[in-house]
């Protein structure tokens, strides 16, 4: 049931990023509430507490790569919303997956553009910067709207992952 919600959740993040390039704070409290839900119907136990922990670790996990540009605000919180319908260890495996998926998609972009070796170099000063002075770093910020990564996308990827894998055990 968890495996569902979460596949619309994330099928509806992508639709709306494709189209507008966020990820709507209303769609994020219908991700968090359908996890309170599966957590009073006792599908998702453990409390009000370990709710709470479960929504805000994916962001203490994840916000020094929001530092640096390489996931929004939106995508950070998607993962949260979909750690309180998964649980948090499917939620570590979907952080794990999508950034793995983000990051094949991402040298493989670099290496087509012929920009991997000057991308990695800068990319080395720049995360220098956001961990020694606490910067927020443009590093990853395009120019170009049309070479953005969808995170959302890398996401639902990772979604499909846990759940084939859940499936499977």
């Amino acid at each position: 049931m968890e495996g569902g919600v979460a596949l619309v959740l994330t099928f509806a993040a992508v639709c709306t990023d494709l189209k507008t390039m966020r990820v709507p704070n209303g769609l994020i409290v219908l991700g968090v509430l359908a996890g309170a839900m599966l957590s009073s119907m006792g599908i998702r136990s453990g409390g009000v507490i370990l709710f709470l922990i479960r929504l805000v670790l994916p962001v203490v996990i994840l916000y020094p790569v929001y530092l640096m540009r390489g996931l929004g605000a939106g995508d950070i919180k998607l993962i949260a919303a979909l750690s309180t319908i998964m649980g948090a260890d499917l939620a570590l495996a979907v952080i794990i997956y999508s950034l793995f998926i983000g990051a094949i998609i991402g040298i493989t972009r670099w290496i087509l553009k012929g920009q991997f070796l000057y991308r990695l170099q800068s990319m080395r000063y720049e995360m220098y910067d956001v961990l020694l002075y606490k910067q927020n770093s443009a590093y990853f910020t395009e120019t170009n709207k049309k070479e953005k990564l969808h995170f959302t996308i890398c996401i639902m990827g990772a979604v499909i992952i846990c759940i084939m894998k859940e499936g499977m055990e």
